[in-house]
């Protein structure tokens, strides 16, 4: 029978501060906080470099569904997007570390791979001025065929107009050679999600409680067909016959054939990264955080499809599968899932 005092030792861990422990000259993480949850931060002053070909970037991105952005509104976008990718790079270089190191200690039989974040922005050759298909590839260090997949990359985006695509080809000659394309979509922490009965985020206790709020939330990736039809598609079935009745190639398929579609046109893993910059350390600098809390494949958006618009102004007419972040995947199982690695 509990007599309170494993209560007690709970509460006290929990109204502890954070423990930070520094992991490069730029980056630190949280210890207290169990997987799949990751939390990291930067000091915002170190993170200033990000801003190279910021305003090239701005000035040639679509306002794909957000209507009428401000030229400020989307620097503003496009560097917390930059920075979020930064933390994902870090993360995984500290995860290959640990890994290197542990990989002969572990007690459980997965062998961790050592890993390769690419991102888009360092193979590019379009001086920026078109969209992205995505944000950067994962692969195996000393993948042979990472040349092969760029030079056909960038042969794709050469060709393809002034909206960057890829081809359906060349995502499976991805795949084929274990290249896989991530999305990394950023947000602020949306006002709701805030804890109400811990005031101090530099409490344990606050930031559990944020977690498991964000972690009622989800990923969300962009329907293939349609990514702007909100006031139309409000579910699953509206969206698969709104693809039969305008896309002609699609217009005598079934649900699970236009699925097939969807998925082959997609990118292949997806995260949502929640972000944090109102807080500072105890010296008063300026603190950029970093709440990681799992992945998705991309088939797993399709098992049971969900197709849903943010209530938000800017974004009203914006289409969304979705995906719940409780049932994505501990981040840490990216260096050994067998779908990627066999």
């Amino acid at each position: 029978m509990d007599n309170g005092n494993n209560s007690n030792k709970e509460n006290n861990a929990n109204n502890k501060g954070l423990i930070c422990k520094k992991h490069t000259d730029n980056f630190y993480y949280i210890d207290g906080l169990s997987p799949p949850n990751l939390l990291m931060f930067a000091k915002r002053q170190q993170l200033n470099g990000i801003e190279q070909n910021l305003n090239t970037l701005v000035e040639y991105t679509a306002n794909t569904w957000q209507q009428n952005r401000q030229s400020a509104e989307v620097s503003k976008n496009t560097l917390q997007g930059k920075i979020v990718e930064s933390f994902f790079v870090d993360f995984i270089n500290l995860y290959n570390h640990n890994n290197h190191k542990q990989n002969n200690k572990r007690q459980d039989k997965h062998q961790y791979q050592q890993l390769v974040y690419l991102s888009y922005d360092d193979i590019r050759t379009d001086a920026y001025k078109k969209h992205a298909p995505f944000d950067g590839l994962l692969f195996q260090k000393d993948n042979p065929y990472i040349d092969q997949v760029i030079a056909q990359i960038t042969a794709d985006i050469q060709q393809g107009g002034k909206w960057g695509k890829i081809s359906q080809q060349t995502r499976q000659l991805c795949r084929q050679h274990r290249i896989y394309s991530i999305e990394i979509k950023s947000s602020k922490i949306p006002k709701r999600a805030l804890p109400k009965a811990v005031s101090n985020p530099q409490k344990v206790a606050y930031q559990r409680q944020l977690i498991d709020n964000l972690r009622r939330l989800d990923v969300f990736k962009y329907p293939n067909f349609n990514r702007n039809s909100a006031s139309k598609i409000y579910h699953a079935k509206g969206y698969f016959d709104w693809v039969r009745n305008n896309i002609h190639a699609m217009q005598d398929k079934s649900d699970k054939e236009i699925i097939y579609q969807e998925i082959a046109n997609s990118s292949d893993i997806y995260t949502r990264i929640f972000i944090d910059d109102k807080q500072q350390d105890a010296e008063g600098n300026a603190l950029f955080l970093a709440y990681m809390l799992g992945y998705v494949f991309v088939d797993e958006f399709y098992d049971d499809l969900h197709i849903m618009s943010f209530p938000s102004v800017k974004s009203k007419h914006a289409l969304y599968a979705t995906y719940p972040i409780a049932n994505s995947h501990n981040f840490d199982s990216l260096f050994y899932t067998e779908k990627l690695w066999g």
